[in-house]
């Protein structure tokens, strides 16, 4: 948003009429942003780093040409004027290449543009996926059977769907600990439009607006397994999802047992893992019966189980 010219093409967007739904209208309405957003990075920020260099020629020339006739007025005023411009094509370089490199702890303006840079390589080798071992121990090294090797396997995890589909009874619902009547209505309410600009401004910049991919848990991933997978959602289902969990975070725990610490607001995790580092540590001191410890792998418990489970 840093041009002159997005605002308003962003008001001429949204003020198009859209037949439909909301939902469909809102959708129709960012493709269409999007179209004129490809169309303005097209004609500003094509090949910045080449405009760049080119701005920087052309300024040295006429600082030469200032060494010669330092009094000259109209020199004067044309380096002012390209310095102004030159340091603006910096700024959009640099930040071109700050979002590609999705470093978020560094500042713009500290002429970063040969680290990030070297970063948006390292990234791009580290996310391209050129070989795969499936799980019978075969080598994929095309992409087709990569892709299709990828959707297979989340398919499995993600499980069929259930003939009947069994509702869970009011008499469970009664049984356990219920939100009150205050917090119902929250939950319940229409969202305002100052909660949607709340929860969009608290996205931080840089975010991708689209669906995402997966990401290597090691340094030399070899299966599927390697790779953890993040939301492949879009900005609107990010923007729901934002709002649903703020509104629960004010009053999921007191509904939640106390044992469960993490993920709740004013609970930290950490308190477990110290109370299983001090069960673990005196476990050989123990007397009297039996007992074991046992660690169990949680890590795709949700996706994995069925859904009449």
């Amino acid at each position: 948003m840093e041009n002159e010219n997005f605002i308003d093409i962003l008001k001429d967007v949204w003020s198009s009429n859209v037949q439909g739904c909301t939902m469909f209208s809102v959708v129709q309405k960012l493709k269409k942003l999007k179209s004129r957003r490809k169309d303005l990075n097209l004609s500003h920020y094509s090949d910045i780093s080449f405009k760049v260099k080119n701005h920087k020629s052309l300024l040295d020339s006429i600082q030469s040409s200032l060494q010669s006739d330092p009094l000259n007025e109209n020199l004067l005023l044309e380096e002012n004027a390209y310095v102004i411009h030159y340091k603006k094509l910096i700024m959009l370089e640099e930040n071109s290449l700050r979002q590609k490199s999705r470093i978020n702890w560094i500042d713009l303006g500290d002429d970063n543009n040969r680290f990030f840079c070297n970063s948006v390589k390292i990234r791009r080798c580290r996310n391209r996926i050129t070989k795969l071992f499936n799980a019978d121990g075969s080598v994929l090294d095309s992409q087709e059977a990569i892709s299709e090797s990828m959707v297979q396997f989340y398919k499995n995890q993600l499980g069929e769907k259930a003939a009947d589909t069994t509702y869970i009874g009011p008499n469970i619902v009664d049984f356990g600990p219920k939100v009150n009547e205050d917090n119902s209505i929250m939950l319940t309410s229409a969202v305002s439009p100052d909660e949607v600009k709340a929860t969009m401004f608290a996205i931080k910049r840089g975010k991708a607006p689209g669906p995402d991919a997966i990401i290597p848990k090691n340094a030399s991933p070899n299966s599927l397994n390697d790779y953890r997978p993040i939301p492949c959602c879009n900005v609107i289902l990010k923007c729901i999802t934002k709002i649903i969990s703020s509104r629960l975070s004010t009053c999921v725990g007191s509904i939640i047992n106390p044992s469960q610490i993490s993920f709740i607001h004013g609970r930290r995790i950490i308190d477990n893992v110290l109370l299983a580092h001090e069960l673990v540590h005196d476990y050989h001191c123990f007397k009297g019966r039996s007992s074991c410890a046992m660690k169990i792998d949680l890590s795709k418990l949700m996706t994995l189980l069925s859904g009449t489970f």
